[in-house]
């Protein structure tokens, strides 16, 4: 025992004067590693889905559905989601039938741009965006909880060939293992801090949940993933608003932006009943025209900040139904749809991951034939 004890201290020292010391009667939760209490602040680290514990209990199904979608038809797309993920560029210089997402030297992502973000280097040199790379906070149980990105690792559990095992890139944002002394934290005072920094979200559609209640597992709920997360639909419908009502703009570093809109919405918008399409539509109509009228000074639930801060736009972006149906369902183009070259849009996408097909759509998308040279969506 006390050769464990003294091999753990030493490698605490080894790790640099910024890593923390650690006490032998505190155990490690079920995702907890010592390498990880040893993460500083800033740095990256190649992890793996099934080792972050969610922040949150929900997600917006529907809007997973988009690219989940597309990226059956569109394998490029996957590939350079990946690469922004990783701080790179969101686009891909190299991939062919032999990449595989979790083997990064089986592609090659294009360098970042300053015309992106802010580019600067991680603790290996290697140039990155750090604001795209999704962030974890290390936990006294030497867990890493994610804070931002619970959608878009949920799409790599939930894809084909995705898992739990599929491969990422996260940035330590904060390791509160350790209290101001430098002795292990415990639980209790974790999860006070994670609410003060509001780095979770314990809300599970709109009512108040503890932090045991909490999924174990990234991906949604399912047979084969019982401790995943369940849907929100109010989540989803904000991400259908972007760019209509608010936009992320510089408000993008705010955790959990989306279900602040999702709370002032929740009690104003009925989205249960809107089945099809143009249902849905109007209701993404509704919800902006909601968003936009409010004071710009208005505080959103319980974020403490003004609507101006969380995105609000001065007026919509698409101001009636048809103008979102041809942006959302299929980025109408008459010369596009004339080549058979048509476009889904992202409410196409979710909606023909759900089973719609494309002659239910609305009017001008609902023409097979318009889409029969860019991808085969016959069922």
């Amino acid at each position: 025992m006390k050769k464990a004890v003294l091999a753990f201290v030493v490698a605490g020292l080894l790790a640099g004067c910024s890593s923390n010391s650690s006490e032998s009667n505190i155990t490690l939760g079920e995702k907890g590693k010592e390498e990880y209490l040893r993460f500083n602040a800033g740095e990256v680290h190649w992890v793996s889905v099934g080792d972050l514990m969610p922040t949150q209990k929900t997600i917006g199904q529907l809007q997973n559905g988009y690219k989940l979608g597309r990226w059956q038809f569109e394998e490029k797309k996957l590939f350079e989601e990946f690469c922004e993920t990783y701080g790179l560029r969101d686009s891909v210089e190299f991939f062919d039938e032999n990449s595989d997402f979790n083997d990064p030297d089986s592609f090659v992502c294009k360098d970042p741009r300053e015309s992106d973000g802010e580019i600067s280097q991680d603790q290996n040199g290697v140039e990155r965006i750090m604001g795209w790379v999704n962030t974890v906070i290390v936990g006294p149980d030497g867990a890493l909880y994610l804070t931002d990105g619970h959608h878009t690792f949920s799409r790599f559990h939930d894809m084909e060939g995705g898992g739990k095992d599929t491969r990422i890139l996260v940035r330590v944002d904060e390791n509160f293992a350790f209290n101001a002394d430098n002795t292990r934290s415990d639980m209790a005072t974790f999860w006070q801090k994670m609410q003060e920094t509001k780095n979770v979200y314990l809300f599970d559609n709109g009512n108040a949940i503890e932090p045991s209640e909490l999924p174990q597992d990234l991906g949604y709920a399912s047979a084969t993933n019982p401790n995943g997360l369940i849907n929100d639909d109010y989540r989803a419908l904000v991400y259908y608003t972007r760019d209509i009502g608010w936009h992320k703009g510089s408000a993008e570093s705010i955790p959990f932006l989306e279900y602040y809109w999702a709370e002032e919405l929740r009690d104003v918008i009925q989205v249960s009943d809107a089945d099809t399409i143009e249902e849905y539509v109007q209701v993404v109509l509704d919800a902006s025209r909601y968003m936009v009228s409010l004071s710009d000074d208005y505080v959103l639930g319980g974020s403490g900040k003004t609507t101006a801060e969380l995105g609000q736009l001065p007026e919509l972006g698409l101001n009636d139904t048809q103008s979102i149906i041809e942006d959302t369902i299929c980025e109408w183009d008459k010369d596009d749809a004339k080549a058979g070259k048509l476009k889904l849009g992202k409410l196409g996408w979710a909606f023909y991951q759900n089973g719609t097909d494309i002659e239910d759509f609305p009017y001008p998308c609902n023409t097979l034939s318009d889409y029969e040279n860019r991808y085969d969506l016959s069922r």
